[in-house]
C-alpha cells in the first residue's frame, strides 16, 4: 500500500521522498539576553476535533466515523461535497477524509472550494491504486495527505491522528500570533524603533543617538515596551517580538487564517 502524508510519499512508493524538515524556532536577535519560548507550550487542551467524512459508500462512511469515535473525536458524514457545503460547516479543529476515487474528475475543484472556506483544515484523500497523476492534482488542489485504497484501519487512524495533532499546533500558532499582534500593535512608532534596536543588541546610548533623543527617554520607552508586551523583563519582551517577527515572515496576518509550516495538517 502506498501512503502519502503531507508532501512525503512513503511505504513502497516509487516516487522520491520529498519530506519537509520539522519547523523549529530560531533566534532572531544578535544577543543572548533572552531564552526562547517553544510555542508547543501554547497548545490548547485536547478538546474533541471534528472529522468530516465524504464518501458515497455508506459502509465506508460508517467505518471512518467509527475510527474517529475510537480516537475520541466528533464526526459528520456526507455522501458528497454538495451535502457538505449545504450543511454550512466551518470547523476550526479537525480534518476531512474523502473518497476521491469515485469522482476523480470533479474532486480537485471540490477540494479547492473546500479549502477556500476551510483553509486550515487538513484533507486526507482516499485514491485509486497507482494513480500518481490523480494524487498530484489533489495535492495541488489542497489535499495534505493521500492514502491508496483499500486502506487498513490502523493506517487511516494514524494519519487522522497525526493530521489533527498538527492542526492543534497550527491552531495554537494562530492564537499565539493574534495575542502577539494585539500587544505589538499597542507600541508607538518610537517604541517600536526602540524595541527593534534592542533586539539588534544596541545599548541605550547608541539607540538614543540614532533616534536623537536622550538616554532617559530611551529608558522610559524601554519600560513601556516591556509593559505593553506583557513581559517582566526586556529579554522576555525581545523574545516575544522575535516570535511575532517569525510568524509575520511566515505569512500570518490580522485574520490569522494561514496554514503555517507545521507538519501535514
Amino acid at each position: 500500500m502506498k501512503i502519502i502524508a503531507g508532501n512525503r510519499i512513503v511505504a513502497g512508493s516509487r516516487m522520491a521522498n520529498a519530506s519537509v524538515p520539522p519547523f523549529r524556532w530560531k533566534k532572531r536577535v544578535g544577543t543572548s539576553m533572552y531564552s526562547e519560548t517553544p510555542l508547543n507550550n501554547t497548545l490548547p487542551p485536547a478538546t474533541p476535533a471534528t472529522v468530516c467524512v465524504i464518501d458515497a459508500d455508506p459502509s465506508d462512511r460508517d467505518r471512518i466515523v467509527g475510527l474517529a469515535t475510537q480516537l475520541g473525536h466528533q464526526s459528520r458524514a456526507f455522501s458528497n461535497f454538495d451535502e457538505y457545503f449545504a450543511a454550512g460547516l466551518t470547523p476550526s479543529l479537525g480534518c476531512l477524509v474523502f473518497d476521491a476515487s469515485q469522482s476523480s474528475a470533479e474532486a480537485p475543484q471540490h477540494l479547492k472550494l473546500f479549502k477556500s472556506r476551510n483553509a486550515t483544515i487538513p484533507v486526507i484523500a482516499l485514491v485509486n491504486p497507482s494513480s500518481v497523476s490523480e494524487v498530484l492534482r489533489l495535492l495541488e488542489s489542497g489535499a495534505t495527505s493521500a492514502l491508496e485504497k483499500p486502506v487498513a484501519n490502523d493506517s487511516l487512524s494514524q494519519v487522522i491522528a497525526r493530521a489533527i495533532d498538527d492542526c492543534r499546533r497550527r491552531h495554537a500558532l494562530r492564537e499565539r500570533y493574534r495575542g502577539l499582534l494585539a500587544q505589538v500593535s499597542q507600541l508607538s512608532d518610537r517604541e517600536h524603533q526602540v524595541l527593534q534596536q534592542i533586539a539588534a543588541g544596541h545599548l541605550n546610548k547608541v539607540i538614543a543617538g540614532s533616534l536623537e533623543v536622550s538616554v532617559r527617554t530611551v529608558e522610559s520607552d524601554r519600560a513601556r515596551v516591556v509593559e505593553k508586551l506583557g513581559s517582566q523583563t526586556t529579554g522576555e519582551a525581545v523574545a516575544k517580538y522575535a516570535q511575532y517577527q517569525v510568524l509575520t515572515d511566515l505569512g500570518f496576518d490580522a485574520d490569522s487564517t494561514t496554514e503555517g509550516p507545521i507538519g501535514s495538517c
